[in-house]
């Protein structure tokens, strides 16, 4: 999975992305459930993993994981 992280600006105008950042292998099954900013500045994602790469198995487990913001 990828977190894309944008810069300011209106967000119904164009968006300027500052980073990208790989949370998962590009294998593994990936869907995020939510992303929160905390008030000291730190990017947060819950998102739910598999360790397979079968949808069969499901999305088994999930992880929060801080985002380096540059």
């Amino acid at each position: 999975g990828v977190v894309h992280t944008a810069a300011g600006g209106d967000p119904r105008t164009r968006v300027e992305w500052i980073s990208r950042v790989e949370i998962t292998d590009p294998t593994t099954l990936f869907a995020y459930s939510s992303v929160d900013q905390l008030q000291d500045g730190r990017l947060l994602v819950l998102f739910e993993s598999s360790r397979t790469q079968s949808w069969a198995d499901g999305l088994q487990a999930m992880y929060l994981q801080e985002i380096p913001l540059p």
